[in-house]
């Protein structure tokens, strides 16, 4: 669990201009989650007292300095990266409210609604957020890092070894191939209820220059061209599709390190007997927030890498400006 002693910590305090300072990794000495209100700093690195309070506003300035480990800067700044990604220009992440897209709008979000308590620090007086840590609150101070039924919170997010071999036994088997040509063939010769308009020339393109076109286009804003026709949305949104963009981790965002070679001869071994996987399935079902709760189906089999990052994912994701 080497990722847990690896901190940084971050504020606006100790820079004339306001700007962010973010300590180098390993600076200073403190316990993995910061169990209390003081961290050591080395003089010869900042030059700051020797004892900084984290959590608490400064007097002068109004900001706080917060501990947070390297992994979790790591997912955040994916998080930031994918915003930038699908939606250009716009820090608007829909739901509640504008999201940040850079460290500096996540600390102004997470200054503003962090507590000013002049108590032993708790994750309550920090940051008191609805969510409560996705259950790291309620173990903060007991011991957590061994307990049983938190101990995958502890586990290194970024460790990949059973990653992909546990997403593709989640993969749902799809429609066999003869039944979706019986059902299209079967579809095609039902009358139209009304004349159908010729297709568009962005339609009659060839499904190849198609998919070269969206290889180019946000994930989302493939979707939302798919939306254009019913004809645009079965040529586009295929299974071949929904696959590459759960590879390429468009379709699930904690999803960045999936082995394409597995996942490709997942689908090849499906042709051989005539039979598909349901990726666009299984990209809905990752995409849910409550995908590992407890009570779910994955939640049991999930690893705790996998599991313990999406949870600080829906941290990241949450924040609001």
């Amino acid at each position: 669990m080497a990722w847990l002693e690896d901190i940084r910590l971050m504020s606006r305090a100790y820079r004339s201009t306001g700007g962010l300072w973010l300590s180098p990794s390993d600076a200073f000495a403190c316990p993995a989650f910061c169990d209390g209100l003081n961290v050591m700093i080395e003089r010869d690195i900042v030059q700051l007292e020797d004892l900084v309070e984290v959590y608490q506003h400064d007097a002068k300035t109004g900001f706080a300095t917060f501990p947070v480990h390297t992994a979790c800067l790591a997912i955040t700044e994916r998080v930031f990266e994918r915003r930038r990604r699908q939606r250009p220009g716009n820090a608007s992440g829909g739901g509640r409210g504008p999201k940040p897209t850079s460290l500096e709008g996540l600390y102004d979000a997470v200054n503003r609604q962090s507590g000013d308590s002049q108590t032993p620090n708790t994750f309550a007086a920090a940051v008191n957020w609805p969510h409560e840590y996705y259950g790291a609150q309620a173990c903060h101070g007991k011991g957590w890092v061994w307990m049983l039924e938190t101990k995958w919170m502890c586990a290194d997010p970024f460790d990949a070894s059973d990653v992909t071999a546990f997403i593709l036994t989640q993969l749902p088997p799809g429609a066999e191939k003869e039944e979706e040509e019986e059902e299209a063939a079967a579809a095609s010769d039902q009358p139209s209820p009304s004349p159908s308009p010729p297709p568009s020339a962005l339609e009659r393109l060839p499904i190849e220059l198609l998919d070269h076109m969206t290889s180019y286009l946000p994930f989302a804003a493939t979707l939302a061209l798919a939306r254009c026709s019913t004809r645009l949305h079965h040529r586009l949104l295929t299974q071949r599709w929904w696959r590459e963009a759960v590879i390429a981790g468009d379709a699930v965002g904690f999803l960045w390190d999936l082995d394409p070679v597995q996942c490709r001869a997942k689908d090849r071994g499906a042709h051989a007997t005539d039979k598909a996987w349901d990726w666009r399935a299984l990209a809905r079902q990752l995409a849910a927030r409550d995908c590992f709760d407890d009570g779910q189906a994955a939640c049991h089999d999930a690893p705790w890498p996998l599991r313990n990052r999406q949870r600080i994912w829906k941290m990241v994701v949450d924040v609001s400006l």
